[in-house]
């Protein structure tokens, strides 16, 4: 079903075009460049797509192997389209232009990658069975969009696959950057505005930008995140810290100056959790600030969410056991 082919590029090649690709920033999972390579690898590259029947049929651990490409200085460069990406990609096809997604205007031809760096399982479903390809540097795959969908699975969602591609043939015979209908869906679009929009309820700020950064058309990522930015402008952080007390402890939230804004004692930190002491120290903080909803951070920087709703206050600060006070009582 799928064309693989081995060592399309060296690895020198590999490593030299990875200094083209730019870096992804904190919670943003894909970037699409356009870098520039050798004029060499772009007619490879056209002449297996144009030619497809005439590539290996690969079995998905082993492809063709042919003489790998490399790279000089003073071979002629050309603009090519790129992908930086991290996490797993779930069942789609591709589409030339992001905008069609909604018409689903599915590529027919063949589809092609060719992977520079990272590691994964391309996954290709005809419905007739999957075939999982291996993830290589310097593997060239392509499949035919317009009978099969794909993915990709991923080891982890923090592990960075650099390559060039997808690219296809156009009607007018061009390759083209091949887009995810995934990604550009308009109800995919809504599911990622869903979980940022639950991610900001939340107070999670990282949530929110690798929900929004996961939609596949720049301009409304960019729009939507621009919008969350403003609604934010004046949002309080408060770092927790606790200290001891004649009657116990005493939980103090403190702003970005160090200045104390709220506070609470805890009689005992080892009957007290984390999602108790959060919502009440939110409804007094809204007394004194006209009903602004803070987020709480520990002294490390670690931003409180509702993963830690469970955790007692005990475990939060790295507390002896046994201790505190009788009782489990809080008071603001």
């Amino acid at each position: 079903m799928a064309i693989v082919i081995d060592n399309f590029l060296d690895m020198e090649a590999c490593a030299l075009l990875l200094k083209e690709f730019p870096l992804l920033e904190e919670g943003v999972t894909r970037k699409l460049p356009t870098v520039h390579v050798p004029l060499e690898l772009e007619k490879r590259m056209q002449e297996v797509l144009k030619n497809p029947l005439t590539g290996s049929k690969g079995d998905g651990q082993a492809g063709q192997q042919i003489e790998p490409l490399s790279i000089t200085d003073h071979d002629p460069r050309v603009p090519f389209v790129a992908r930086i990406a991290t996490g797993s990609v779930p069942m789609h096809r591709d589409c030339f232009n992001p905008f069609d997604a909604a018409e689903t205007c599915f590529i027919n031809g063949y589809v092609a990658v060719l992977y520079l760096a990272g590691t994964g399982s391309f996954v290709i479903d005809a419905g007739c069975g999957e075939q999982a390809i291996d993830i290589l540097p310097g593997r060239f795959i392509a499949w035919p969009n317009g009978v099969c969908n794909h993915r990709l699975d991923a080891p982890s969602e923090s592990e960075v696959r650099a390559m060039l591609g997808p690219v296809a043939i156009d009607a007018d015979g061009f390759m083209q950057r091949a887009h995810d209908v995934w990604s550009t869906h308009p109800g995919y679009i809504g599911y990622c505005q869903n979980q940022a929009k639950e991610a900001e309820e939340r107070g999670d700020e990282r949530g929110v930008r690798q929900a929004l950064g996961n939609i596949g058309i720049p301009a409304v990522a960019g729009q939507l995140l621009k919008e969350y930015e403003e609604r934010h402008k004046s949002k309080v952080c408060l770092t927790l810290s606790l200290t001891s007390s004649a009657d116990g402890f005493v939980l103090i939230g403190s702003g970005i100056s160090g200045e104390r804004l709220v506070s609470m004692e805890i009689a005992e930190p080892a009957n007290v959790t984390y999602g108790a002491v959060s919502t009440a120290l939110r409804q007094e903080f809204s007394k004194v600030s006209g009903g602004a909803v803070p987020t709480f951070v520990l002294p490390d920087a670690t931003l409180l969410g509702e993963a830690y709703d469970d955790v007692s206050m005990q475990e939060l600060f790295n507390l002896p056991a046994g201790t505190g006070a009788a009782g489990s009582q809080l008071s603001t």
